[in-house]
């Protein structure tokens, strides 16, 4: 071997160097570990073992890496060689696949969205543990665990109406524990788990936080917990559907489907308070999902008055539909958005309540601001519109029935010379169906974005005592900072406009007149000749200027209460109430009709479409003529139950669809409210029994505050809250005084009753409707009506107390038999419009409401349906004569 160029020696050191290279990094490698054994024991998991391992061999080789671990098999290190490239390989794959483009988020945001997804699917593909190893699940040992804890809670639990999960929530009255479910689990699987945690038991249940480690805990996605929860029941809108809701949404949709056919001439106003916006604290409490993180702090929710200001908002609406979907000759169906222009008015809590005058008054302060003018101005005629309409929910303030809000709405009418103005609100806990609860979620993204409104950058004096002018000039700056954030907001397409509340510019102000000409007795009424006028501020002259408004306006409370009460003019109707909606007419005689068309079953559409319950659309309502249909509240489901709840008598399986046709409910709604109805009367029944039991003790004598106070001082909980009978009971059980004795209940002697009337009146609440119940006649109502049945019971009369309803039961059967008829006269020639949301936000997965059809009902004999209902009445009224006449 020649090498000219350099030393040769150093020429075979290199080729030795590089024969034996192996050899030395194995010496390397063995030098620097130590001991490969700790690192591997210093490992968790058997996948990051395998990894190491993996790396080892494709450095070195398995024997050695196999010398190194002191391993007498190389199994698992050639498993780990062609496992672990394999399992990289999909791990690489799967990072490409879920890589997505967001054009809603920054390059940041998007990379921290790819991580957590990366995160997330690793740890479901590349498990850190084997199948089956590890400590064995009680739910193995006994499958049928998760059975016996629902069993044992689930008397009292109910799944939530408007959550997809399955899972039962407690009833707060269930008095059974955890540690009872424990005895009860022990004992039905005592073989083949003869011992059990209390904690485990919790353990498989649904008592955890989503997307956290106590989820993992409680085996998450493992399919073995049972489906319940000891939480209270989570507050996500509607808790329960009342059996109004369906016909209070169809009488809204009517109003609002009338105004788009007269927009020209008709306003709507949807309005609803937005909660209070406090200093200090996030303005809003429940936020949506956020890139941004972001920390609350706990028990934020001090909705106190002093330091908030209160935001009102009105929607002036506007439906917008949209081609048809469906066109045939008499059908259409197509798509309607309730849209329109959102205005806030911002108002100061603590100095500025929300009261029913504040919320008439503000009507004037939108009317003097030019950029509504569109809204309140006819483009035909460029004056007013004659024609106003208030969606509300049913709150004390707005609440249709209140006659406090029914006499402001006499006064705006004839203040404004309106034809006429309606007050309609939707049922109670239903307020979400509210179209002015949407920009709400509008105001909530801004308010979130801006965080809470900070005392100390707001507040220009500092410490300033509640109710002092400095704390006005406080609240003023906070209130102009919450204006100009919601100002930011948008609406759909339509930005929000937003303005300082009326704050004390009242038109109207005599609020403590009125309500004592309320107390007043009809006679005292009658001879009240009490006047209001208007309040002289800038305001009035400035809706007075645009409007050409009567400046002096003068009103006189016994003409409105007249004109409340349709007593004005005999031939003249001016107001259609009923408990959901009112109206009022003007006086002028120049109105072309004067009720108020109201939801009517759709009998027709019912039978076409097998069984489901509609209301006639707008178009199929207005071409039905006025008749016996038209009166108030003629199909109000709750007024249809209660006359028959004053039966008082079971009802036949045979006759509750026919029932439920009438009312327009399911059958199984029909027997809940029936159910309820009894239900009450005999709880009002049980409170009339402890009070007729301690009304006879020497602590009855005192007022309720000197019993609320001697509550007090024995330290009895919810005194405050507490009648006046409980408070008897609860303060004479802690002094361990003597306790009345059990009253007499009735043994049936009818005899035994006095046969004069007056005698009957110095009978209680409770042995009067103790007599009733037993003698299974209905125990609801005042006491002059008990009497009365009581009487006509003694006097071997009871089937008079039922005939008069069955008398208005029978009449209602006969006016839906007569609906039945005018449409299938002229079902064909009405034109049939079909509504549904086209932004539906939330799908219910509740089936429909649907009563069954029975077979042998066609198009022909469809008003037999209700044959079996009047055979039903005939029979409850007959079975009363023959038991008077024994």
């Amino acid at each position: 071997m020649e090498y000219r160029s350099g030393d040769i020696q150093e020429f075979v050191d290199t080729v030795t160097e590089a024969v034996n290279f192996r050899e030395v990094a194995n010496r390397n490698l063995e030098e620097t570990l130590d001991s490969l054994q700790d690192y591997m024991k210093f490992v968790d998991t058997v996948l990051d073992r395998n990894i190491i391992r993996s790396i080892l061999v494709e450095l070195y080789s398995v024997n050695y890496v196999s010398h190194l671990e002191g391993a007498k098999s190389k199994q698992t290190l050639r498993r780990a060689r062609d496992e672990i490239p394999r399992k990289m390989k999909t791990f690489k794959d799967l990072k490409t696949n879920l890589m997505t483009v967001r054009n809603d988020m920054n390059n940041n945001q998007q990379q921290n969205l790819h991580k957590r997804l990366v995160s997330k699917m690793k740890a479901k593909k590349f498990k850190s543990r084997a199948k089956g190893a590890g400590r064995q699940k009680v739910a193995d040992k006994f499958p049928q665990l998760a059975e016996v804890l629902e069993l044992a809670f689930g008397e009292g639990s109910k799944i939530h109406p408007r959550l997809t999960s399955e899972t039962r929530y407690k009833n707060p009255d269930l008095a059974l524990t955890m540690a009872e479910a424990r005895k009860i689990l022990l004992t039905a699987a005592s073989d083949k788990i003869p011992n059990i945690a209390l904690s485990t038991c919790y353990t498989y249940t649904e008592n955890y936080r989503k997307n956290s480690r106590q989820a993992l805990r409680h085996h998450i996605d493992q399919d073995v917990n049972a489906k319940i929860s000891l939480r209270k029941l989570p507050r996500v809108g509607m808790m329960e559907e009342r059996v109004n809701a369906h016909y209070c949404r169809a009488n809204v949709n009517f109003h609002l489907d009338m105004a788009a056919n007269d927009k020209d001439d008709c306003l709507v106003d949807a309005k609803d308070a937005k909660g209070v916006i406090c200093a200090d604290i996030d303005p809003v409490q429940n936020i949506g999902k956020s890139w941004k993180k972001d920390n609350r702090l706990d028990h934020q929710f001090d909705q106190s008055r002093t330091n908030a200001c209160t935001p009102m908002t009105h929607l002036f609406l506007q439906s917008i539909t949209s081609d048809a979907i469906i066109n045939s000759d008499n059908l259409t169906l197509m798509n309607v958005v309730r849209t329109g222009q959102p205005v806030t008015l911002v108002n100061i809590s603590f100095f500025e309540p929300e009261t029913i005058f504040r919320c008439f008054n503000e009507l004037f302060l939108l009317l003097s601001i030019p950029a509504l003018d569109m809204f309140f101005r006819n483009p035909s005629t460029h004056t007013l519109k004659k024609k106003w309409i208030f969606v509300v929910d049913n709150g004390p303030s707005e609440a249709p029935a209140s006659t406090l809000v029914r006499m402001l709405l006499v006064r705006l009418v004839n203040f404004m010379n309106l034809e006429k103005a309606t007050q309609i609100s939707f049922e109670k806990l239903n307020s979400k169906d509210n179209p002015a609860e949407r920009p709400h979620a509008a105001e909530n993204l801004v308010l979130s974005r801006h965080g809470p409104f900070k005392s100390k950058e707001l507040f220009i004096h500092k410490n300033s005592k509640p109710g002092s002018s400095d704390h006005l000039e406080n609240m003023e700056a906070m209130a102009k900072d919450v204006i100009g954030c919601l100002r930011s907001a948008k609406f759909g397409s339509n930005q929000f406009f937003c303005f300082r509340g009326i704050q004390d510019q009242y038109i109207f102000y005599d609020e403590t007149s009125l309500r004592n000409f309320f107390k007043l007795s009809e006679q005292g009424k009658d001879n009240c000749h009490t006047e209001y006028t208007t309040t002289d501020c800038p305001l009035l002259t400035d809706i007075c200027h645009a409007w050409e408004l009567q400046r002096e306006f003068n009103g006189n409370y016994l003409d409105d209460y007249n004109h409340l009460s349709n007593s004005i003019d005999d031939d003249i109707r001016t107001a259609w109430l009923t408990e959901y909606s009112a109206t009022i007419f003007s006086r002028n005689n120049n109105l072309e009709y004067r009720y108020v068309k109201e939801p009517l079953p759709d009998y027709i559409r019912w039978l076409s479409s097998n069984g489901e319950l509609h209301y006639m659309c707008y178009e199929a309502r207005q071409a039905v003529p006025f008749g016996e249909w038209d009166s108030e509240e003629q199909f109000l489901p709750t007024r249809i139950l209660n006359l028959i709840g004053e039966l008082f008598v079971d009802i036949p399986e045979s006759v509750l669809d026919s029932v439920s046709l009438l009312t327009w409910l399911t059958p199984d709604q029909v027997q809940k409210e029936l159910e309820k109805m009894t239900e009450k009367m005999s709880s009002q029944l049980k409170n009339e029994e402890i009070k007729e039991r301690w009304k006879t003790h020497d602590l009855f004598k005192k007022t309720v505050a000197e019993l609320q106070n001697e509550a007090k001082q024995l330290n009895i909980p919810n005194a405050m809250k507490s009648s006046k009978t409980e408070l008897v009971k609860n303060i004479a059980q802690s002094k361990a005084l003597t306790v009345p004795p059990d009253v007499d209940t009735y043994d049936a002697s009818l005899s035994d009753i006095s046969m004069d009337l007056n005698s009957l009146t110095n009978l209680s609440i409770f042995q009067l409707k103790s007599i009733l119940k037993y003698h299974n006649l209905n125990y609801r109502g005042t006491k002059d009506e008990l009497v009365m049945k009581v009487f006509l019971l003694r006097h071997k009369r009871s089937y008079m107390i039922i005939e008069s309803v069955v008398s208005k039961i029978t009449k209602l059967g006969e006016i839906a038999v007569s609906l039945i008829i005018w449409q299938r006269r002229h079902y064909n020639e009405l034109k049939h419009v079909h509504r549904q949301r086209q932004y539906s936000v939330f799908k219910s997965s509740k089936t429909k409401s649907i009563i069954a059809v029975p077979e042998h009902i066609t198009e022909e004999n469809l008003h037999e349906a209700f044959d079996p209902f009047f055979d039903w009445l005939d029979n409850v009224l007959k079975s009363k004569l023959e038991i008077d006449q024994e």
